[in-house]
């Protein structure tokens, strides 16, 4: 640990701390469950020690992104909270009048009589 320097750290310092949770009945008898944490796998502290920004054209090509890489939005196409892709057709309107479907045999038979008398 390093002394700080008039009450200010000198380099800030990041914390990463791996916990297990599980869910178990609230004691005092809550509808919501209460979560348990145990600590599980490694703890590590990180110093940040270079805060500073590199020139402004350096930066500028450093976040340069090739054009294949960002994928195209696709349009009327969302994805739901299960991952599921949901969309939109547009079609144009159907003339259902003029469109035959297929007839039952009970029906085809009503039109062999009809056509015999």
């Amino acid at each position: 640990a390093e002394a700080s320097i008039g009450g200010v750290e000198p380099h800030p310092i990041i914390h990463q701390r791996t916990y297990y949770m599980k869910l178990k009945k609230d004691p005092k008898g809550g509808k919501a469950p209460v979560p348990y944490l145990t600590p599980s796998g490694p703890d590590m502290d990180f110093k940040v020690r270079r805060t500073e920004f590199a020139s402004p054209d350096l930066w500028k090509l450093a976040m340069k992104q090739p054009q294949g890489v960002k994928a195209k939005k696709k349009k009327n196409q969302t994805t739901n909270i299960f991952g599921e892709t949901i969309g939109r057709l547009h079609l144009e309107r159907q003339d259902i009048d003029s469109r035959s479907g297929k007839k039952s045999k009970a029906l085809r038979m009503a039109d062999k009589l009809d056509k015999a008398e």
